[in-house]
């Protein structure tokens, strides 16, 4: 039953699941399940929940199937995120230089270390082997070597062009990928600098620039951006009641 009432809560929950600018965004820390909101108006009681814990629960019962129902975690209240956002944009204002300094100087440490590879020479030998495979072929026809001589002298030069054609395959495969790699920082770099130039923030700049968010069980959330690659971890309390709720961000660390 309560499976049953969890999956039927989930399928109401998610077909409004785009309604907010963090939808499809946040998950839960401790069981994975999705963050959503409870609609509410209230500053105070307009909180995010793990879809887990208000379909099944916050005690976690594990079905027949294995899966478990049921979450512990928390809710976290939008404004936390907000003031969350706003750290963040204000730590990548501040130390936009000292950002795009490190993504530089992992680019100048992939040249280093992945060096491009020249797969010429082994295209080249390539070439060879096969001249001399039917090179080997003519000996036979003039009978000077025999066909059993022929059937291993062409099996070893098979056996070499393959071993060079995966060589080679291989070889390119690493050149894509250490080519993509810095492409990517170098996107990286471009997207630094057009956040760091945003003047005024806004709900709809949070969801372009949000990729996910992580609510953990102890008051903290990790935070991960598609302009940059690392996340932010900020911890957070709060005080006051209904009318003079405030959020107090306590520290916001990069994270890997």
């Amino acid at each position: 039953m309560i499976k049953e009432r969890g999956l039927e809560m989930a399928e109401n929950l998610r077909r409004h699941s785009t309604r907010h600018w963090f939808s499809g965004k946040m998950s839960c820390g401790v069981c994975g399940w999705s963050y959503i909101s409870n609609g509410g108006n209230n500053v105070k009681s307009h909180s995010l929940h793990c879809e887990n814990r208000r379909g099944n629960g916050k005690n976690p019962l594990k079905a027949p199937s294995g899966r478990i129902y049921g979450c512990s975690n928390k809710s976290v209240n939008e404004k936390v995120l907000l003031q969350a956002m706003e750290c963040i944009m204000g730590y990548i204002g501040h130390t936009r230089n000292e950002v795009i300094d490190d993504l530089l100087r992992e680019i100048a440490e992939m040249q280093q270390s992945d060096e491009i590879i020249d797969t010429a020479p082994l295209e080249a030998e390539i070439k060879k082997l096969d001249t001399k495979k039917r090179n080997a072929i003519d000996l036979m026809l003039e009978d000077l070597i025999s066909k059993d001589d022929l059937r291993k002298q062409t099996e070893f030069y098979d056996s070499e062009i393959t071993r060079l054609n995966e060589e080679i395959h291989q070889n390119k495969n690493l050149n894509g990928v250490h080519a993509w790699q810095i492409k990517k920082v170098q996107e990286y770099i471009v997207k630094v600098k057009e956040t760091a130039n945003i003047k005024k923030y806004s709900k709809d700049i949070y969801r372009e620039l949000i990729e996910k968010v992580l609510v953990n069980s102890d008051s903290t959330i990790d935070i991960y951006l598609n302009c940059v690659p690392f996340g932010f971890k900020v911890a957070y309390h709060t005080s006051g009641g209904t009318k003079n709720y405030t959020i107090h961000i306590d520290s916001c660390a990069v994270v890997a």
